[in-house]
């Protein structure tokens, strides 16, 4: 149960991270005027016809190893948030044993039975 939610949540942050900012604003939105077709099509035919640019193509070595670097960040991130949750389960079960009650400053280092 507890997995699935951890999962869940991951997955639902993944979505918000990579999702944020793909979309088109709205027609009329602050910024952006809608123009008439007319127009559009007009400015189009009278601009002129520049050269496109494009990136050359990654080789595939360079694309497995973007893909590898995302990889390994992502089993990282898992890791230390495993090792966070076990870390919080460990001081829970410290606390629930009362193993600090009725220690101040002076007892420091001494242990009771």
């Amino acid at each position: 149960m507890r997995a699935g939610r951890a999962i869940a949540i991951v997955l639902a942050a993944a979505g918000l991270f990579f999702g944020v900012g793909r979309g088109t604003p709205a027609a009329g939105a602050a910024g952006h005027e809608v123009e008439p077709p007319g127009v559009i099509q007009e400015t189009a035919a009278a601009a002129p016809q520049e050269a496109e640019v494009h990136p050359p193509a990654l080789e595939p070595r360079q694309r497995v190893g973007v893909a590898v670097f995302l990889a390994w960040m992502w089993a990282l991130i898992g890791g230390l948030l495993i090792i966070l949750r076990l870390k919080a389960r460990e001081a829970d079960r410290v606390f629930r044993t009362g193993f600090f009650e009725g220690r101040d400053s002076s007892d420091r280092g001494t242990r009771r039975p």
